[in-house]
């Protein structure tokens, strides 16, 4: 079964959503798992430090703080650590798919 990827639209709205699955599967006799992807900056740690896995009986929610494409690490102690979901793809690769981007004649 392939994944089902939903944007949050900000790291604020994570309990949210996770509010909302347990709440969808409630009368499920599936109990889906939640992967909830947050950035490795100040806002994403947050989140990170404050949602509950326990706390969703219909749900298993997984919480994942990201690394960049260097895999740098999630560390407590890193108070300037900022890594952003764009920050997992190659610069290399971001420039290319970017310059392709423009390369084409929109006119």
């Amino acid at each position: 079964k392939l994944p089902y990827i939903v944007s949050l639209d900000g790291a604020n709205n994570a309990e949210r959503y996770l509010d909302f699955y347990d709440s969808f599967y409630k009368d499920s006799e599936e109990k889906p798992v939640v992967k909830l992807l947050l950035d490795n900056d100040e806002k994403g740690r947050g989140v990170f430090a404050s949602i509950k896995e326990d706390k969703y009986k219909h749900i298993i929610v997984k919480k994942v703080i990201l690394s960049n494409f260097n895999r740098t690490q999630y560390s407590k102690n890193e108070k300037y650590v900022n890594n952003e979901i764009e920050d997992l793809m190659y610069p290399e690769i971001m420039v290319h798919l970017i310059n392709n981007i423009y390369s084409y004649d929109l006119r």
